[in-house]
Order: C-alpha cells, then sequence, then structure tokens
C-alpha cells in the first residue's frame, strides 16, 4: 500500500538529464561518494563505538590501480582531490574494485575524525527536481600525488571520552590526519598525521598533554639527525597507556594491538624500530569480521591451506553472525581460486 488516494503507486515520467558536472582536462575523474559498511551517516550513532573502526579505521580515496600508476601514485601516499569547490588530503589505496576513471570516498568522515571537511567538501550542490536526492554519486576531481614525508602515530587508551575530545582539537594542525577509535574491550583511539614539514615542538607538547593529563610514567627516545622522537606512557601496572612516534612509525601497528589487548611489554621493545623475533610481533591486521574478530591475517592463512566460504565459516565463525562480510570473503577466496588457476 502506498499513501495515495486508491492506495496504489504512481510512476513519474522524467526526462533524463546528464550529470550536473561533467570530467574535463581540469578535473578527469569521477568521483563518486557513498557509506562504509560500519558506519552510520555522520558517524552520529557509531562514531564513539570503537570496534567499528577495525574494518576501514581512517577515510582514504580508493583509486583503480592503473588511474594510481598513470600518477605515479603508490599504495599508501598522500594524495590532493580538489576540485571547482575545494580540496582534500587523504591517503590514496589501491582498489581493482574502482572502475578505470572512477575515485570513492566514504561519506562518514569529517572534521570530528580528519582534518579537512570531509567529503562533501567535494560534492555538487545539485538535486533532483523531482525526487530531491542530491548528486552525491558524480563530481568531476582531480587526484595529484603530495610530498608528505613527516609522519606522526599517537595512541592512548580512553579512560574517559574527553581525552578523545581533546585529541579532536588537534587535528586540524596537521594537513592529513585521522582520528580513529580502535579495542574491543576497552576503547583506545589512533591519530595519524602526516606533514610536509617537521612537526613543531609545540605542537607535539600539545599532543604531550593531550596523551597524558594524569601523571603517567613516561620514558622516551630521541634521535635529532634522523627526525625521530619516540615516547612512552606506562600506567602502574606496568601496560602501555600512552605512545607517541614521530619518524619511525614502523611498530605503530604491533603497539595498538598490545595496547587494546592490555599486554606487558618491556619498554625497550616498545620503543624499537619495529618488533622482530616472535610471532607476537606480527599485527593480525585488518578485521573483517567484526561480529567475532576475525581478522584478514586469520582469512588468508585458512583460505591459502584450502578454506572456502563454508570452511571458513564452520572454522572461524566469520561470516555466520551479521553476514556483512560474507561478501568480503567470498571476493577473498576467490582471489585464491584465481591464483590456483593461474597456476
Amino acid at each position: 500500500m502506498f499513501p495515495t488516494a486508491n492506495g496504489r503507486a504512481r510512476f513519474v515520467d522524467t526526462q533524463h538529464r546528464p550529470v550536473w558536472e561533467a570530467t574535463g582536462a581540469a578535473y578527469p575523474l569521477r568521483l563518486n561518494t557513498g557509506r562504509l559498511r560500519d558506519q552510520w551517516h555522520g558517524m552520529s550513532r557509531t562514531g564513539t563505538v570503537a570496534p567499528l573502526f577495525a574494518h576501514t579505521p581512517e577515510p582514504v580515496l580508493a583509486m583503480h590501480p592503473e588511474d594510481m600508476a598513470a600518477r605515479a601514485i603508490k599504495n599508501g601516499d598522500g594524495v590532493r582531490v580538489s576540485c571547482a569547490r575545494g580540496e582534500l588530503l587523504l591517503r590514496a589505496e589501491s582498489s581493482p574494485e574502482q572502475r578505470r576513471g572512477d575515485v570513492y570516498i566514504p561519506m562518514h568522515w569529517g572534521s570530528r575524525f580528519m582534518s579537512g571537511a570531509g567529503g562533501n567538501v567535494l560534492t555538487v550542490s545539485a538535486f533532483d527536481p523531482i525526487s530531491k536526492q542530491p548528486e552525491l554519486k558524480h563530481a568531476a576531481v582531480q587526484v595529484k600525488r603530495i610530498e608528505l614525508p613527516h609522519e606522526l602515530v599517537a595512541l592512548r587508551r580512553l579512560e574517559e571520552w574527553e581525552r578523545f575530545e581533546h585529541l579532536q582539537s588537534l587535528l586540524s594542525r596537521f594537513p592529513l590526519a585521522a582520528l580513529s577509535p580502535f579495542g574491543r574491550e576497552s576503547a583506545c583511539v589512533m591519530l595519524r598525521a602526516r606533514s610536509d614539514a617537521p612537526f613543531e615542538p609545540a605542537s607535539l607538547a600539545e599532543l604531550d598533554r593531550a596523551i597524558d593529563e594524569s601523571g603517567l610514567r613516561s620514558i622516551s627516545y630521541e634521535d635529532p639527525a634522523r627526525g625521530i622522537a619516540k615516547r612512552l606512557w606506562i600506567d602502574a601496572s606496568g601496560r602501555i597507556a600512552g605512545v607517541r612516534l614521530v619518524g619511525e612509525t614502523d611498530a605503530a601497528a604491533w603497539l595498538k594491538e598490545q595496547m587494546q589487548n592490555g599486554a606487558l611489554v618491556p619498554p625497550a621493545l616498545a620503543l624499537a624500530p619495529r618488533p622482530a623475533g616472535s610471532a607476537a610481533g606480527v599485527p593480525r591486521g585488518r578485521i573483517v569480521c567484526n561480529c567475532f574478530d576475525v581478522s584478514e591475517t586469520d582469512i588468508r592463512a585458512a583460505v591459502g591451506r584450502g578454506a572456502d566460504l563454508p570452511a571458513l565459516q564452520h572454522s572461524l565463525k566469520c561470516g555466520t553472525n551479521c553476514g556483512s562480510c560474507v561478501p568480503e570473503l567470498r571476493r577473498l577466496c576467490a582471489g585464491r581460486n584465481s591464483l590456483s588457476a593461474a597456476a
């Protein structure tokens, strides 16, 4: 039943109109924006639920590998996405699922979680005159690689949400930055930032104050000649409460996992360039199944041993609850099948 006099739907015969903004020499790529599997609109309902960031922890620009190669962009490089209305700095991510000439930005991130206003700064204001649906699926943009050689990663356990808000206030200090909650049993937060110039001592001091507002014990390591500055905060039980890495950030993924697991880590190991010599030094990686906390590393290992989708669901339980990860599980299984066929 429809809310009409006779209860029947009314079809409207409309005339086709091309997209409001066509691509051209200045802006040759088509921008599409949309939602992610685990997020809701502007994160009004999901932005404080740390496990929901495990699958996609920060905003990225998804591009076809050939479009990246044509612009000398490598996976993880910083890029400037620009259009007639503004620009946004993001990390680029290789995505064969994108068509040539198309790029994609999730709609959820805004200034609360990144430096910049988010994807909507690039979209057009046009909308359909009958349905009033905004034309968020097409805007003409240009993408260029930018040099952001200086990198920073900060981690903090969240005993109270005010600390998260303090870190949010620092995002605009960095050209490219993203703030991502993480953890399951206890909430934590990660700040990743990049800059074209060395980070100012005053900015690092303010970041340190945002991490440590309770007088935690800390140790540090600095190598000014190489632009390395690390600091580690430890709580009364000897567990990592906060981390700030500048210039040498290879251990960030491992430290992130140790923090969310509440593991006891020797300070010398925590400040090392990267963990080595043990299975604990291998990060689990991106979480594919949030319901049962199953990582891409776990899934690829099982697929490598010959597991198909039913076998994955039986052994790891992934894809057996909400089902939102099933399409990705199928792609991971298909990837192994295509490699086997090629061999």
